[in-house]
């Protein structure tokens, strides 16, 4: 998909510099007699024939040029144009930290995946620390937005309102962390620390205190979250991680995940009303090509 953006794009930029160029060279043709450069002795069909391999290979150059250009500018770039989703918005994909204070200077939610007891004990155990999950949980707790039990407090509050959607729960035998398990693709809408909402999904389940989740309910995780987006975005910007990279039980490619979301979001464009990005880690920019082979 972004392949062929990057074709389609340099093809029209490689016309465009061709139709000017040779514009040009009309111009010029006014006041410079081109039959200067061709020897005298030469027939009409020679001329031809010079001419058409002349500008035969001027287009192919120049459209060489184009597209070697638009690469470099789409390695510089961090952010992509991947589709129209109608609406008048789009879907990008955003090389970057998505728990950057750049995304919240403006009013955005943001999607982060938890695990389904959504635990606030970021110890290694339950939950890890370099994970989005953590790193989400330390910064709220770092910048005081809340205490670990105010937050459990906003994330339970936001689970149980009244609203189209009741998430179910079950007592589940756990000795540390939360032993109320929500079901596959709960979210808890939460307040963030300048004008981000945070919406905390809920993916993975402990087994033998190892999160866990299946290919099948990945899959209808991805579609309970645009349905949910829907209805929570409120037309403000989204942002999503590759959500489940790094899941050993998912045991899918960063590659097939990106693809996999990029299709559930177009699954779903039509009643979309907000941007959507895909916040991809900046250290998988170096292997572009890979990415963009498989988008």
């Amino acid at each position: 998909m972004i392949t062929e953006i990057i074709y389609r794009d340099s093809f029209v930029r490689g016309s465009r510099w061709f139709a000017t160029i040779f514009s040009l060279l009309g111009i010029v043709a006014l006041f410079v007699p081109f039959d200067d450069f061709f020897a005298k002795n030469e027939g009409f069909i020679a001329k031809l024939l010079i001419v058409t391999l002349f500008l035969l290979i001027s287009y192919i150059v120049i459209h060489i040029v184009a597209f070697a250009y638009h690469k470099i500018i789409l390695c510089l770039k961090n952010d992509y144009l991947i589709a129209e989703l109608g609406n008048g918005k789009k879907l990008h994909i955003l090389f970057g930290d998505i728990l950057s204070d750049e995304l919240t200077k403006e009013r955005t939610n943001i999607v982060i995946s938890f695990n389904r007891c959504f635990d606030t004990q970021v110890d290694d155990y339950l939950i890890r620390q370099n994970s989005l999950h953590g790193q989400l949980v330390k910064k709220l707790l770092k910048y005081k937005k809340y205490t670990e039990k105010t937050l459990r407090k906003a994330i339970e509050k936001s689970l149980n309102l009244p609203s189209n959607v009741t998430y179910r729960n079950e007592e589940i035998d756990k000795l540390i962390g939360s032993s109320k398990r929500y079901e596959l693709g709960a979210i808890a809408e939460i307040e963030g620390i300048n004008k981000e909402h945070y919406f905390c999904l809920g993916l993975s389940e402990f087994n033998q205190n190892k999160a866990e989740i299946s290919k099948r309910d990945y899959i209808v995780v991805l579609d309970k979250l645009f349905e949910r987006i829907i209805d929570l975005s409120q037309n403000y910007p989204v942002y999503i991680p590759l959500i489940g990279a790094g899941m050993s039980s998912l045991g899918i490619s960063d590659e097939l995940i990106l693809k996999i979301i990029i299709h559930t979001i177009l699954l779903h464009k039509s009643n979309l009303y907000c941007d959507v990005y895909i916040v991809v880690k900046p250290d998988l920019k170096y292997p572009l090509e890979k990415l963009i082979d498989h988008a």
